[in-house]
């Protein structure tokens, strides 16, 4: 157990600038110096320093019943303020058996709004009226605060085995702009760590052709190394004739080496490879949606005409990572991590064939890599003032375009520096923190862009973007040990990509985003039940905010079209509340709502999201059991077009506007182990999701079949 509680928190990502690298350098040395002298000195003042010695205990924060080594966690959030941070651990995830990382994430907190833009297995997260992070094991897989529409995937999520996941925590307030670089939050997915030996097979079979195998083998081999190693093949037809079959299969290995008390190795490895299809409807009967006069339906895409779907593959995910840590002694750390992820697949339509207006409706192969590299730095000082520093660089490559954006060739590096501080005023009941971010793209190639216009269609190439700066600070105050009161502050400056990139050709602004967070915990103490309640309010003003703006051709074919943007100044408010109880020894319930308004209206983005959860588990009768489930208002995802009409106007369409939202997505899991007591014992189990029979044709292109049901056989060996 003491190997695994040395390696209980992996590295977040930090990021930093290609100019400052040299001064970044220095400061790193200067930091070094002044963080490692004195603790030597002190050290080797009672005499020399035994290679056997035991490594001193780190002082650690307690916030919000959360607890972290700032030492060994380069990267932790600052106070991991309960209020503004909310995790799912791996018991829970047991327990609510996910078929997918994002039917967990969909179900994690009210302030996590998703919507997938009538595509199945296309999931937009918003936190605070903002695109979200999503970062695994330290590696950002999407950067939600980028405005390159093209880099990183969320789909990514699909493929991610539920079982490979120790935990998923959501950094909602504004701390996210230093570690994950959103101004609305990050998304934090830690994978599996080594626990004693034991081995495990998990079989499942369920409705609509739904058969899943997971293995899974453990073992801490000596107190220097152990592995966490996953094995798992999912299988899903869906409904006869919907083109919604899902099928793939993975492998994960996790190996830990300290081969002394002051050195962490961690090397993670996860690849996947599948098929998915996108579902085929037909919503033009039911009025949702309407053609466009004059352009053949079957040279539509799928997001324009669901009729003819698509079909991906295979769908290939290799994710490596090398991560370590460097404990200098008691008060300083460095971390180095390596990444890379690869991503392929080859996506057709099984259906039509043609061309289609937004690229070729037989599809292509797409091929995007990236690879990064992170240093970070951390200092704990006497007196309890933690200092963090990171510098980090990531290449991404796409030489083949993605889905219909065909025949591209986009590259680009992306060089990041953070800066953070966290001070205690008074212990831990009064607590300063603040910290800055900054973010450089070089364009290496960006073909999704065009040169001013009346000029023939050129790609961006060789050209330094604008820096994006981040500030972030903050102050908790922990008024008695029952109350929290928590404020801060962020603001962020973007630039857009390409300034050209508008329906008139005009120059694009720069956007200026201001976040004020405030948040309150209360802990009742004095009834028989533990009970807390948390209020989190928000306001985000954007100026200038770069809002999609539909699409346009730029050449005189009309075969290729680009996205373009509009500046508008936008105000996003709402907040959430959630209440946490103990209803008895056996029940414990927890209730929320997250609400959010725009100014203007934003149609597109949920307003409304509430969950609840209801946890049931006996140990005598070895039964545990949860009822789950979330609204989420109603919402529309539409999809407009430019074209030239007869008289050589241009002209804008509305292809699609689908109704989504205002529903309850239910879930249950009920398991029971065959031996009590035993946490060995084999264990039955049922899953039912989406338990009120939501029909798949009141939802678009949702992945939503009806009612699903899947029986489970679990055993040690």
């Amino acid at each position: 157990m003491e190997f695994i509680k040395k390696f209980e928190f992996t590295s977040r990502h930090g990021f930093v600038k290609t100019a400052a690298v040299k001064l970044a350098a220095a400061f790193f040395v200067l930091a070094f110096a002044a963080g490692t002298v004195p603790a030597a000195a002190a050290e080797w003042k009672n005499g020399a320093i035994k290679n056997d010695r035991a490594i001193e205990l780190n002082p650690i924060s307690v916030m919000g019943e959360k607890i972290y080594d700032p030492i060994a966690e380069p990267t932790a959030v600052p106070l991991n303020n309960s209020t503004f941070t909310e995790s799912i651990d791996r018991k829970a995830i047991e327990l609510r058996n996910p078929f997918t990382a994002t039917e967990l994430i969909s179900f994690i907190s009210p302030s996590v709004l998703r919507s997938n833009q009538n595509r199945k297995y296309r999931s937009f997260f918003d936190i605070r009226g903002s695109k979200v992070s999503l970062i695994l094991d330290g590696f950002v897989v999407q950067d939600g605060s980028s405005n390159s529409g093209m880099r990183g995937d969320d789909r990514l999520l699909e493929f991610l085995n539920p079982d490979i996941i120790e935990s998923v925590e959501v950094m909602k307030d504004s701390t996210a702009l230093i570690y994950g670089g959103a101004k609305g939050g990050t998304i934090y997915i830690r994978t599996r760590k080594p626990e004693k030996k034991h081995n495990r097979l998990k079989l499942e079979l369920g409705t609509f052709g739904e058969f899943t195998t997971k293995l899974s083998l453990t073992d801490i081999i000596d107190k220097k190394s152990a592995y966490f190693a996953a094995f798992n093949h999912r299988k899903f037809d869906g409904p006869d004739g919907k083109n919604a079959a899902f099928n793939d299969t993975g492998a994960f290995l996790k190996y830990f080496y300290s081969p002394t008390k002051h050195d962490d190795f961690v090397f993670t490895y996860n690849s996947e490879i599948g098929m998915y299809q996108i579902p085929v409807d037909d919503p033009e009967a039911s009025g949702q949606f309407k053609l466009v006069p004059g352009i053949d339906p079957k040279t539509y895409s799928i997001v324009i005409d669901p009729r003819y779907g698509w079909s991906y593959e295979p769908w290939k995910n290799n994710f490596s990572d090398l991560n370590y840590t460097k404990k200098w002694n008691s008060r300083q750390s460095t971390n180095f991590q390596l990444s890379r992820l690869e991503v392929t697949n080859d996506f057709h339509n099984p259906r039509g064939v043609g061309a289609a207006p937004v690229g070729h409706i037989d599809g292509h192969h797409v091929l995007e890599t990236t690879n990064a590299m992170a240093l970070r730095h951390t200092i704990k000082t006497g007196g309890g003032t933690i200092y963090r520093m990171g510098y980090s660089l990531d290449h991404w490559y796409n030489p083949t375009g993605k889905l219909y954006w065909e025949k591209m060739n986009n590259e680009d590096k992306k060089h990041t520096m953070y800066l953070q501080t966290e001070v205690p005023l008074s212990g831990d009941r009064l607590v300063l923190d603040a910290g800055y971010r900054r973010d450089r793209r070089y364009i290496i190639r960006e073909q999704k862009s065009r040169t001013p216009a009346g000029k023939a269609l050129a790609p961006i190439t060789d050209q330094w973007e604008d820096p994006r700066n981040s500030v972030s600070t903050g102050l908790t105050w922990k008024v008695t040990k029952n109350d929290t009161l928590s404020l801060r502050y962020a603001s962020l400056v973007m630039t857009p990509v390409d300034r050209k990139a508008t329906q008139s050709g005009a120059d694009l602004a720069d956007e200026t985003d201001k976040i004020i967070n405030f948040g309150v915990e209360h802990k009742f103490k004095n009834i028989s039940r533990p009970t807390s309640i948390e209020l989190n309010i928000f306001r985000n003003d954007m100026k200038n905010s770069l809002v999609d703006d539909g699409t346009k051709f730029i050449d005189a074919a009309k075969t290729t079209v680009m996205r373009a943007f509009k500046n508008t100044d936008t105000v996003s408010r709402g907040g959430e509340i959630k209440l946490n109880t103990k209803l008895s020894e056996l029940f414990d319930l927890s209730v929320g709502a997250g609400l959010a308004s725009y100014s203007p209206d934003l149609t597109t983005k949920p307003k409304k999201n509430y969950i609840a959860e209801l946890k049931y588990e006996n140990g005598r009768s070895g039964i545990s059991a949860g009822l789950y489930g979330r609204f989420v208002g109603s919402f529309d995802s539409s999809t407009s077009y430019n074209f030239k009409d007869a008289a050589n106007k241009t002209t804008t369409r509305s292809l699609a506007n689908y109704q989504l939202g205002n529903f309850w997505d239910l879930g249950f899991n009920v398991s029971k182990k065959l031996t009590p007591g035993d946490e060995h014992s084999p264990k039955i189990s049922l899953t039912v999701r989406n338990l009120l029979d939501k029909k798949y044709e009141t939802m678009p292109l949702a992945p939503d079949f009806g009612r699903r049901a899947t029986l489970g056989y679990e055993i040690d060996f």
